[in-house]
């Protein structure tokens, strides 16, 4: 297997894992590019649905057209076929002889796939098949069942034109007998992509009535009144609303019977049977195609920088070789090694700075929580070549940075927390914090639409380069942002924080931005108490650590170079 083969293996199987994890179909997903360029929260519903509808649909053609097999087509159509909407094909070989013969004719015309005699032999390679499909269309709102629209029939892997893509038709002067006529690949992409976001709303239950509450609650709510039914149907909303907190503060819910007979696409719960949604609406499949682009594209963009991480990064979590015998003893004696099992310096390093900032570690830990990580290795490096002036690596365990950029570390602290501190899933994943994330978004959003057409962000955000919306957006470095901005917020000088939030990025005017963070992060470090002590001087001495290491890593955020404390 070559380089670029292993590489291409190793993404399949990490974003399967990754998606997985998030509810999203893992067997299916990772055969596909499902993403969209930009932000996804700039677009609506229905046109993130025919994004995503477009591109399937390309995509299913493709694999469709290089099918040359009836058992090949049908294992693919059965794949994707695992939610309430199928598709079932089979062969046209019972059909009666003259009724196949002018079928084929039919679409040979229509797929201009023209071969002389009408024979199932003949066109054998072009896959004649009939279909049976039962589907929720999303364009109409509504169930499709072959029982209604009858067997419809196509060439496997030729391309039928939109005129005639769901016709009844037939030849002049051939036979008396019209054919409804359906391209599968146009199918298919319905199909799956129903499937797709009906398993992922079914897997992802609290997160579908957090928006549909969160929806309904900036919708309707007015002078903290917020309008519900009466009854038993209105318990259930209320309900619904109180189990997050964060929309719920201050709200007063007011009973009206206007709504009685609205609202149903709360029901979810009561709609799902065996994993499958029975009756499904609208607001199940639109009203989460947002979110599941959301993660789709946080995945991508996380597991492609850790794959470009593993060759890039990779000797920088390696202790170097040849060390200074000074340097190697400021390694295993220092502050840092009360938080970590392992310590490494650069060469370049210059002690006498690393003393400073030593001392300001230990009265930081006194400051704000941080955590006992003994297995993990704290490294100060040059990390400049890689233009990063800070990085986490999750799986190897390794905070580092810059030997030029100490203020990076408040922000790798951040991502270590959030992968640490989380059980099954970071916390910058989890429903405590999407409240704060959605928040973060909107202020962003806002500022970024304020900002001047030749503003050189402004391009690199709407850009296709690794910086652009989708990797500003990522959870992951939302939570780092916000722990940075707490930080500051707080109060806190010291070195190991930035000076200037500047950028577009850090929002730290939006006083209800900043509200929501400080509420978070209190709630999250209810448990420590700063400690107003004189900072003792006594070095904690390392252990005999050995570096672990571990082949899947994420190398997590990057930025410019600040001008506080260097060590070199």
């Amino acid at each position: 297997m070559s380089k670029k083969e292993l590489i291409q293996s190793l993404r399949k199987e990490n974003l399967a894992k990754e998606f997985a994890k998030v509810g999203i179909n893992d067997e299916f997903v990772a055969d596909f590019n499902i993403t969209v360029s930009g932000d996804v929260g700039s677009y609506t519903g229905r046109e993130l649905q025919a994004k995503v509808l477009g591109t399937l649909t390309r995509q299913i053609r493709k694999k469709l057209k290089e099918m040359d097999t009836f058992s090949s087509l049908k294992a693919f159509i059965d794949k994707i076929s695992f939610g309430s909407s199928v598709i079932e094909i089979d062969t046209l070989e019972e059909m009666e002889s003259e009724k196949r013969s002018n079928l084929i004719r039919l679409l040979s015309h229509c797929t201009k796939e023209k071969r002389g005699a009408w024979s199932l032999e003949n066109y054998n390679d072009c896959l004649p098949i009939e279909i049976k499909s039962d589907y929720y269309d999303v364009i109409y709102h509504r169930y499709f069942t072959h029982d209604v629209k009858g067997v419809e029939y196509t060439f496997g892997n030729k391309v039928l034109s939109k005129r005639h893509d769901g016709s009844k038709l037939k030849l002049k002067g051939i036979g008396t007998e019209y054919f409804n006529l359906r391209d599968l690949a146009n199918l298919s992409a319905k199909v799956l992509y129903v499937n797709l976001i009906e398993e992922f709303t079914v897997n992802n239950q609290e997160l579908y009535y957090y928006m549909m509450s969160k929806e309904y609650v900036e919708g309707k709510v007015e002078n903290g009144n917020l309008p519900i039914p009466t009854g038993d149907k209105g318990d259930y909303i209320r309900n619904k609303i109180l189990n997050f907190p964060s929309l719920a503060t201050y709200l007063t819910f007011v009973e009206d019977e206007a709504l009685n007979e609205e609202l149903d696409h709360f029901d979810l719960e009561n709609d799902i049977d065996e994993k499958r949604i029975i009756y499904l609406k609208e607001e199940y499949i639109e009203g989460m195609i947002g979110e599941f682009l959301n993660q789709m594209n946080s995945i991508t963009v996380r597991v492609d920088q850790e794959l470009k991480a593993h060759s890039s990064y990779a000797k920088s979590f390696e202790t170097k070789k040849h060390i200074n015998k000074s340097t190697q003893e400021v390694m295993k004696h220092n502050h840092f090694l009360k938080k970590y099992g392992y310590v490494e310096l650069d060469n370049l390093v210059d002690l006498d700075k690393f003393q400073k900032l030593n001392q300001e570690f230990l009265d930081l830990t006194k400051q704000i929580y941080v955590p006992d990580a003994q297995d993990h290795s704290f490294r100060v490096k040059r990390l400049g070549k890689h233009r990063a002036s800070g990085i986490y690596f999750s799986g190897l365990r390794a905070t580092i940075i810059d030997i030029d950029s100490p203020s990076s570390f408040i922000h790798e602290l951040g991502h270590q927390l959030d992968y640490t501190l989380g059980k099954e899933l970071n916390l910058s994943e989890s429903m405590s914090f999407r409240h704060v994330a959605d928040k973060y978004k909107s202020v962003v959003r806002d500022e970024i639409n304020d900002l001047p057409s030749e503003e050189p962000f402004l391009k690199r955000w709407l850009g296709k380069s690794s910086y652009n919306s989708n990797y500003y957006f990522q959870n992951t470095e939302i939570f780092a942002r916000c722990y940075e901005i707490y930080i500051k917020e707080k109060g806190i000088k010291t070195s190991f924080l930035k000076d200037e939030f500047s950028s577009p990025v850090y929002p730290v005017k939006d006083e209800g931005l900043l509200n929501v963070i400080n509420r978070y992060f209190d709630d999250l470090f209810s448990f420590f108490e700063p400690s107003n002590e004189e900072s003792y001087q006594t070095l904690e001495t390392s252990a005999n650590v050995k570096d672990d290491f571990v082949d899947n890593f994420s190398m997590i955020e990057s930025y410019s170079t600040t001008e506080q404390l260097s060590l070199f």
